[in-house]
């Protein structure tokens, strides 16, 4: 049995009738135990101009999206915590140069109420901890420009102040796209030096316990990128929950073998243990509940070892 545990997942498409199926993730979540949900992006499609074009279509979106009784009665069973990534921020793919990016803003704000951002003007980024845990959301869309950068100075900043001071046993990096996929498409590391900024300051300050998880791609799949002298860092990605799954014949170099499959999953994160050496379990889960792929992590197994 596990102490406590949270799901997480992307990709949330309410298509016409194809809902009527996919949407039975939620009933099958909401029957599992969790203390709470983040969602990584895409928990809203709005696919047309005319559905981000006003801050009226985005409520209406969100409120379309909303009413569907599986989604309705999993939301109030337990607390939930979003980011966005672009189908629930603007167009396909944007960034900085959105023109109704503070619009979008502001209805993302009223409705994830329960958040306290990280900067009081600009962006959806914030953190909060629960229990041995600590979440770092982040924002890919707001300050990204096109081959340039995907946080921005002053997130990227934040970021790293707080992964140094943070004292969590387990430090969650959460991105709308995937982080240490080696190839695919949009991604983190599309942005070199921003990605090189991350993971030398994770190296140089000795920053333990960082997992990254991410959605966006409609498949799920784990990676995993090898150190020298360092620990293992992995990027667990759960995509779609309802969208409709893609196979996508992309290259990853990092793929775990056997973690990609393309259909309706959600992820699910447990811990239990002795306080010296927390375990975590991480698995993806299909819409009725059984095991696609699952790893277990141990807090030791991300620390530095001392010379």
């Amino acid at each position: 049995m596990f102490d406590w545990s949270f799901q997480l997942g992307s990709c949330a498409m309410k298509a016409f009738p194809f809902y009527l199926y996919s949407f039975q993730i939620f009933s099958t979540m909401e029957s599992r135990p969790a203390d709470f949900m983040l969602w990584m992006g895409d928990h809203v499609y709005m696919l047309k101009p005319r559905q981000w074009n006003s801050k009226d279509a985005m409520i209406n979106a969100y409120a379309n999206q909303r009413s569907q009784l599986k989604l309705e009665s999993f939301m109030k069973s337990r607390p939930q915590y979003a980011i966005w990534d672009d189908h629930d921020y603007g167009p396909n793919n944007a960034g900085a140069e959105f023109f109704n990016k503070k619009t979008a803003r502001l209805v993302f704000k009223e409705m994830w109420t329960n958040q306290l951002q990280a900067n009081d003007s600009e962006g959806i980024y914030f953190s909060f901890k629960h229990k041995e845990a600590e979440f770092f959301m982040l924002d890919v869309r707001y300050f990204k420009i096109a081959d340039s950068q995907i946080l921005g100075d002053k997130q990227m900043n934040w970021l790293l102040e707080e992964l140094k001071k943070s004292d969590a046993k387990f430090k969650f990096i959460v991105s709308g796209v995937q982080v240490l996929c080696d190839g695919g498409y949009e991604n983190f590391r599309k942005y070199p030096v921003e990605f090189s900024q991350l993971m030398n300051f994770i190296s140089e300050n000795k920053i333990e316990g960082i997992l990254f998880t991410s959605g966006d791609v409609h498949y799920t799949e784990a990676s995993c990128v090898e150190r020298t002298n360092e620990y293992p860092l992995y990027d667990f990605t759960m995509s779609p929950l309802t969208s409709f799954p893609i196979n996508y014949l992309n290259t990853n170099y990092n793929r775990i073998e056997g973690t990609k499959f393309n259909t309706y999953n959600f992820g699910e994160i447990s811990f239990s243990g002795e306080e010296s050496n927390r375990c975590c379990d991480i698995k993806s889960l299909n819409i009725r509940g059984e095991t696609l792929w699952s790893f277990r992590i141990f807090e030791n197994d991300l620390k530095y070892k001392i010379p």
